[in-house]
């Protein structure tokens, strides 16, 4: 767990996976506010105050979390006195308000792993072979990107478009990839570092000029 202080009154907060497993705290879990996860927040505090001397007593405390693809949580942690309040020994209760980001707004992406552009061709001539028209026309909601020397096929807002087509354009390309765990925050990782191999209408562009 790394503590770091911000400003006098926010700190920012990383634990990571190891952390989580010692408290026996998934990320399910944290969000659906368990028990551990609320030890948690209190072991955090504690920390804070001796190695930082933040001192959150009499202070409201608003926590912003958000989650990334190695598994860990990153909160930054504000406090503030409550309007008509002022800071004594007396008032120890603490109101803990929550606010989690999302990386990508209203957005339910699918990601796919190929380990090379050639499987990912094999991909898309499977689907020419098969004369799968409404396959073909699904793909101009796809990009392709190459990030950290795999090459990754973002299915945009799938949970606006399911239909029978879109499900069976994921069982094919599951032949040929791996679905990644959390794809909006991935998604949102490789459009930001990545780089775009087709923006859009991937299969069909893939084939006019890769076909085989």
């Amino acid at each position: 767990m790394k503590i770091e202080r911000l400003t006098e009154n926010k700190i920012r907060v990383i634990v990571n996976s190891n952390d989580l497993n010692k408290l026996d705290i998934n990320i399910k879990s944290f969000i659906s506010k368990t028990s551990n996860s609320s030890d948690l927040f209190l072991n955090i505090l504690e920390k804070a105050e001796t190695e930082l001397n933040f001192d959150t007593t009499g202070h409201k405390l608003l926590i912003e979390t958000v989650f990334n693809i190695e598994n860990s949580i990153i909160l930054t942690i504000t406090k503030y006195l409550p309007k008509n309040k002022k800071t004594t020994s007396t008032y120890i209760n603490k109101r803990i308000i929550t606010k989690r980001k999302n990386l990508v707004k209203e957005n339910n992406n699918s990601v796919y792993k190929f380990e090379d552009f050639d499987i990912f061709c094999d991909f898309c001539n499977s689907i020419n072979n098969n004369t799968q028209s409404n396959l073909l026309k699904l793909s101009k909601n796809t990009s392709l990107h190459l990030y950290q020397n795999s090459y990754y096929l973002i299915i945009k807002n799938t949970q606006k478009n399911i239909n029978t087509n879109l499900e069976t354009l994921h069982l094919r390309v599951s032949e040929f990839a791996t679905k990644t765990l959390y794809p909006n925050i991935l998604s949102s990782k490789i459009l930001e570092y990545g780089k775009v191999i087709i923006k859009n209408n991937t299969i069909s562009k893939t084939l006019l000029h890769f076909s085989k």
